[in-house]
């Protein structure tokens, strides 16, 4: 049975990301349906704050729950990076500059990485 690597904040970003652009207006919505912004989104909060990461073994859905035990201020920070990421996702979408090199696809299970042994 192999190992799985996981990292757990990409997991809680992706729920957070997720509920607080069904609270945005349609048009914002729409936007990153559209445009396929969400990597963008994810990519920027990401890079932004400390990651956590778990290892379990393949079948271990345990290690795929959102972290346990946060304090509040960390959760209003990755909140607020969450609205000025959609800010920015939003404007950098609206006025390319230059094209940018590809980036990585997310994989079905984001945050998830098979480890090889």
């Amino acid at each position: 049975m192999g190992k799985t690597l996981v990292n757990r904040t990409h997991l809680l970003v992706q729920d957070d990301v997720n509920y607080i652009l069904a609270e945005q207006p349609k048009p914002v919505q729409e936007r990153f349906e559209t445009c396929n912004l969400m990597p963008d989104l994810l990519a920027y909060v990401l890079s932004r704050i400390p990651n956590l990461y778990t290892v379990c073994e393949e079948n271990d859905s345990l290690g795929l729950s959102p972290i346990a035990h946060e304090s509040a201020q960390r959760q209003l920070e990755r909140e607020a990076l969450i609205y000025q990421g959609i800010y920015c996702v939003l404007e950098k979408s609206q006025n390319p500059q230059r094209p940018e090199p590809a980036q990585n696809q997310i994989a079905q299970s984001p945050g998830v990485h098979r480890l090889r042994q």
